[in-house]
């Protein structure tokens, strides 16, 4: 059971990061302190927010791979019984 849990969880994870990071990629979200890669580079022009939101978008979506990868994995391991581990 321990499994199934953390193997949907890291799915799921995986899953609302990329979905998340759809926006920013697709340069849709305006410059704003609370949603997109905020660091001081990008506030000093829009030309720079875009640019940076988008790569730092697709990086987000391609870490978010190996995410959802070990969450399928970890739906096929055995049970681990009560000495599980968390990763």
């Amino acid at each position: 059971m321990n499994n199934i849990m953390t193997g949907i969880t890291n799915i799921l994870v995986g899953l609302l990061i990329i979905i998340l990071n759809i926006p920013l990629t697709k340069k849709k979200i305006k410059m704003n302190r609370w949603y997109g890669m905020r660091i001081p580079k990008s506030f000093e022009s829009e030309e720079n927010w875009y640019k940076i939101n988008e790569y730092g978008g697709k990086i987000f979506i391609y870490w978010s791979i190996p995410i959802i990868l070990i969450g399928i994995i970890s739906l096929f391991l055995p049970p681990l019984g009560n000495k599980g581990i968390t990763i």
